[in-house]
């Protein structure tokens, strides 16, 4: 396996960087450069009315006929995008769904501005800029809460957030419309995310030799797995093992397995940390993680993401459960708008509560800025968690060589999720629809059902604070070291220092 420090990865200034030598380097215009990883997919086309567009990273279901499109048609049709991009035409810069190719912005001075989709390269450029000390945790919010980050003077878009070169700001692009398909039934929003996952599925196998569908015993990978099964697409299927597994999850993926005779991989679980991958892992990322794919990528776990294979994973129809109106209910919008840290206590971060307090304060004034497009605990999740913690998560995984697309990640798809109702869609109704549709065996075979004994949940109960306790008091004691400052981030509404 060879792992590339900073693969994927990407910088526009008014110079050009050679992180390692066979970097990339072409002028966007406006005075500025795009210098790119070659293994970062950038494609350049001049538009119907004359504007020159570079598309940078994966995007499923660009339009064949896009040189014959104007520049605002271009943008339109990106709303039924999928995977991680940035569309760059018109002077301006749009991210996909929901900034999952990350767009960090710097300001040198008011017109100077250096944007990156790597926060180590950012620190790497601007050595003066302090870090901030916060050690994130594997549980809570274990994440620097978006538009904020912990490196001084840098702002992360949202996934409304665009960037004017011409302005060297900010500025508003709402890619949801969930009204758009609020009047549609349970069965039609099924056979239109059918539909959509079935196209992207379709060209995502023209462009690579494997298809990996990590399973579990929940909805979201089964429903993949039904869709492709039923496109008669050939898929492979695999699971990490590690100490705090469910036993559902290491039993119904092998079940499957045997009902579909698709191949399932059981990914080893190494007790051993290799010291070289892990400062591999926090250089590239810039400790901007915590998570599962860390504690995998170590130990070596990701031997097996090889160049030619494509992972299809599901995190994003997080959406479509509802999982935050669950985690914060009780709670209005009106509610959060004054007290932003009632949302951040269900997260359980004690020792780094004030922290996340005054991040998630500047989160709320930009959504306070115009209306909601979809409930606030929806758009906190897609802000948040996918923006925020996925997005980081994702960037970790670009040091291997294989693509991972989070499949859902598609405004469309994200608006058809969210159509029906919060408490129809935390009963799994929809995913479940769609599998028995399909494929009614494997809808019969148990969703996640309960396993684990009481002792055995309790011990993953006191394993989760056995991880979170020494890391909040870190955080009490860093902070108290070496300080820490409210406005330590950029203003999102003016876009400048």
């Amino acid at each position: 396996m060879t792992y590339r420090l900073h693969r994927k990865q990407f910088i526009i200034d008014r110079g050009s960087h050679r992180i390692h030598e066979d970097w990339i380097s072409v002028p966007i215009g406006y005075g500025l450069i795009l210098s790119h990883c070659p293994d970062l997919s950038v494609k350049c086309w001049q538009t119907a009315d004359g504007e020159t567009v570079f598309l940078v990273g994966l995007a499923i279901g660009v339009s064949n006929n896009r040189d014959k499109q104007t520049a605002t048609k271009l943008v339109a049709e990106s709303y039924r995008w999928t995977g991680r991009w940035v569309l760059i035409v018109g002077g301006k810069a749009y991210g996909d769904a929901a900034g999952l190719l990350a767009i960090y912005a710097a300001w040198r001075a008011k017109s100077a501005v250096l944007i990156s989709s790597s926060l180590a390269l950012l620190s790497l450029l601007l050595p003066e800029r302090k870090h901030h000390p916060r050690r994130l945790g594997w549980f809570g919010m274990g994440w620097h809460a978006p538009p904020s980050t912990r490196l001084e003077g840098v702002i992360k878009l949202l996934p409304d957030m665009g960037f004017d070169f011409t302005k060297a700001g900010v500025f508003r692009h709402e890619k949801a419309e969930a009204a758009h398909y609020s009047g549609l039934s349970e069965d039609q929003v099924s056979d239109r995310l059918i539909e959509r996952i079935a196209a992207i599925l379709h060209e995502l196998q023209k462009g690579c030799e494997r298809i990996v569908i990590p399973l579990t015993a929940g909805y979201d990978s089964r429903m993949i797995l039904a869709i492709a099964r039923a496109l008669d697409i050939k898929v492979e299927t695999m699971t990490f093992l590690h100490p705090a597994i469910q036993k559902s999850d290491k039993k119904i993926p092998f079940i499957i397995s045997q009902y579909t005779g698709v191949p399932h991989n059981f990914i080893p679980f190494s007790a051993f940390k290799d010291a070289k991958l892990a400062t591999l892992n926090d250089t590239h990322t810039f400790r901007n993680i915590a998570d599962a794919d860390r504690y995998y990528f170590i130990r070596g776990m990701f031997h097996w993401a090889q160049a030619g294979m494509a992972v299809v994973r599901t995190t994003g129809i997080g959406l479509c459960r509802a999982y935050y109106h669950a985690k914060l209910k009780d709670i209005s919008w009106d509610q959060v708008m004054a007290r932003p840290d009632l949302p951040v206590r269900r997260f359980r971060d004690w020792g780094s509560r004030s922290v996340e307090t005054a991040e998630l304060k500047r989160w709320v004034r930009w959504r306070q800025s115009a209306p909601l497009p979809m409930d606030w605990q929806d758009l906190m999740y897609r802000d948040q968690r996918m923006c925020g913690w996925l997005s980081a998560v994702e960037h970790s995984i670009d040091l291997t060589p294989a693509t991972f697309l989070q499949i859902a990640n598609n405004a469309e798809i994200y608006d058809l999720l969210t159509a029906r109702p919060a408490e129809e869609r935390l009963a799994g109704n929809l995913q479940a629809r769609m599998i028995r549709k399909l494929s009614p065996g494997l809808a019969d075979i148990p969703f996640n059902p309960p396993m684990d004994g009481p002792l055995r949940r309790h011990w993953l109960a006191l394993d989760r604070e056995r991880h979170r306790i020494p890391t909040e008091l870190h955080n009490i004691w860093r902070y108290k070291s070496h300080g820490w400052r409210e406005n330590w981030g950029i203003d999102p509404l003016s876009g400048l220092p």
